[in-house]
């Protein structure tokens, strides 16, 4: 994933290649297997990072709807 080089990057290569591994390695970070990432075409990688997002924001609002809870929020 990122090229092993002894030489120091300028500004603008070091900015390349962290856009060439973000989605890889943000569904890595995410708990998909690095296997499944690897074999993956790109359409197959967006479909992965459109369900990684999906869980975000469900787990998002679920934890938003439990601190309301905690102080006070919710049906009564």
């Amino acid at each position: 994933m990122l090229k092993n080089s002894r030489q120091k990057l300028g500004n603008r290569e070091i900015e390349r290649q962290a856009d060439y591994v973000e989605l890889p390695l943000r569904l890595i970070m995410h708990g998909i297997p690095e296997r499944l990432v690897k074999n993956a075409t790109p359409d197959q990688l967006l479909i992965m990072a459109k369900v990684v997002e999906r869980d975000i924001e469900i787990t998002s609002i679920s934890q938003a709807n439990h601190i309301g809870e905690l102080f006070g929020g919710g049906d009564k």
